[in-house]
């Protein structure tokens, strides 16, 4: 997995009418001083996690506070974590592991337990989502269509060259074969054998 930049995104928390409180910012002058929301202008940057405070009404402490580099911000939202919800189920030991993204599906969100909104009162139900119990079963539905793929084996009256493992194997002309049981997959050639003896014929190992 390769990191991305990440960027502040609303709070998973609410208001009482069930409205994110949005990216909240706080500013704190002093080590000891009460932190206070930010009520004037507020950027959020897109293409990274910063935010950019701006007006002229500034507290008086803030100058005297920032003079001593003791002023602290707060910033209370989303960050997308690079971390993924994973299920891991069993399936044909035949078959290669095989990773499928479903993160369109399936999603886990929480508010941090050191969120200032985790315990606090006058806020709405939070925006958490736990779908590890569908990932599992999408997983399972997955496995259990991906372990049905189809084996055939195919022997031709001549040898014939072509083939090579990892070929795709479409269809075989005057004859009415369905070998894909997975719609994600398609019949390809396994494996190969010439038999340069007597017989002179090549067996093909299809797999679908």
């Amino acid at each position: 997995m390769i990191p991305a930049a990440r960027r502040f995104l609303p709070c998973l928390s609410t208001d009482r009418q069930g409205k994110s409180l949005g990216v909240v910012v706080e500013i704190r002058c002093g080590q000891q001083g009460a932190w206070r929301r930010w009520r004037g202008p507020l950027w959020v940057a897109q293409d990274e996690c910063a935010v950019y405070l701006g007006g002229d009404a500034l507290p008086g402490e803030f100058f005297a506070a920032a003079s001593e580099d003791d002023v602290s911000v707060r910033v209370t939202g989303v960050v997308e974590a690079d971390a993924c919800l994973f299920a891991d189920v069993g399936g044909n030991p035949n078959i290669a592991r095989d990773v499928v993204d479903l993160s369109h599906r399936a999603a886990w969100r929480q508010v941090h337990s050191s969120s200032i909104f985790k315990y606090a009162d006058g806020v709405g139900p939070p925006r958490e989502r736990d779908d590890s119990g569908l990932l599992n079963d999408l997983a399972l539905r997955y496995a259990e269509v991906d372990s049905a793929a189809t084996d055939a084996e195919f022997t031709l009256a001549s040898i014939d060259t072509s083939f090579h493992v990892g070929d795709i194997v479409e269809r075989v002309d005057g004859r009415s074969f369905e070998l894909s049981s997975n719609p994600s997959r398609r019949p390809h050639v396994r494996s190969l054998r010439h038999d340069f003896g007597t017989k002179q014929t090549t067996h093909l190992l299809v797999s679908g």
